[in-house]
């Protein structure tokens, strides 16, 4: 005899629906604390959403991308890419205390392998770290708030593989550098307490020799170059405003 009862479908597992429902929302919150901690820090002392409104206000197609769809590489000029993080590859410690947090060194997580691979796929500009998250916080830019240099010269010869490209910083309170923009004009970088670097295996474009700001350099096991940007000062809001660092960020 033929069963020709309805087949039954699987109950529902109301305690595994509920458990998908909780790990999405806790996924969605934490996009959105991160995205919150990131628009915090672009727009800071140490940020460079300036930068953008400063070019857009002077008619540059300037565009931030924080991540969440794709880029059309062929639409790039050049990608300005800060680094907070001086240990790339090592996760993030939560700071415990006050003390800790001010002293900070990184402000996110940063992969080698995403690095490199934005350096492959568009012209980009590195910008290195400076300050540690105290700075951030505070808006006082301190000669104590400033990151070790051991873990800059990391960064450093990571990128390059050059083993003398080193940096220094500056016993000067003020440093001026020259920079001859597109019309031939000598225009001056201002940066307090210059953070610079060996830049003598690459191909400087503010500074020179031991006292390169901005330069070409190669990239460790390729064929391509990367803008390095030694101190980020020059660019970002704390000192975008000194000097004729606006200017000449327009200019280049």
């Amino acid at each position: 005899m033929t069963d020709t009862s309805p087949t039954r479908s699987a109950p529902i597992r109301v305690d595994l629906v509920i458990i998908g429902v909780v790990i999405v929302l806790a996924i969605a919150a934490l996009a959105y604390v991160l995205s919150q901690r990131q628009q915090a820090l672009r727009s800071s002392p140490s940020g460079l959403d300036g930068l953008q409104v400063w070019l857009t206000s002077q008619g540059g197609n300037v565009q931030s991308f924080s991540g969440g769809w794709l880029l059309d590489p062929d639409m790039i000029g050049l990608l300005v890419l800060p680094v907070y993080d001086t240990l790339p590859d090592q996760e993030l410690a939560a700071p415990q205390t006050t003390e800790a947090l001010l002293f900070q060194q990184d402000e996110n997580d940063l992969e080698w392998w995403a690095l490199h691979a934005k350096i492959d796929e568009v012209p980009t500009l590195i910008v290195l770290p400076k300050w540690r998250s105290g700075m951030r916080l505070t808006g006082i830019a301190h000669p104590a708030l400033l990151v070790e240099e051991a873990r800059l010269n990391r960064i450093l010869q990571e990128l390059t593989g050059e083993e003398t490209t080193r940096l220094s910083r500056s016993r000067k309170v003020f440093t001026a550098l020259p920079y001859r923009d597109k019309a031939g004009a000598v225009l001056t970088a201002e940066l307090y307490a210059a953070q610079l670097f060996d830049g003598r295996a690459c191909d400087p474009i503010i500074g020179g020799g031991t006292e390169t700001l901005l330069a070409s350099c190669p990239v460790a096991g390729s064929d391509r170059s990367v803008l390095i940007l030694s101190d980020p000062d020059l660019l970002n809001n704390h000192g975008l405003r000194l000097g004729q660092n606006a200017a000449i960020a327009q200019d280049y």
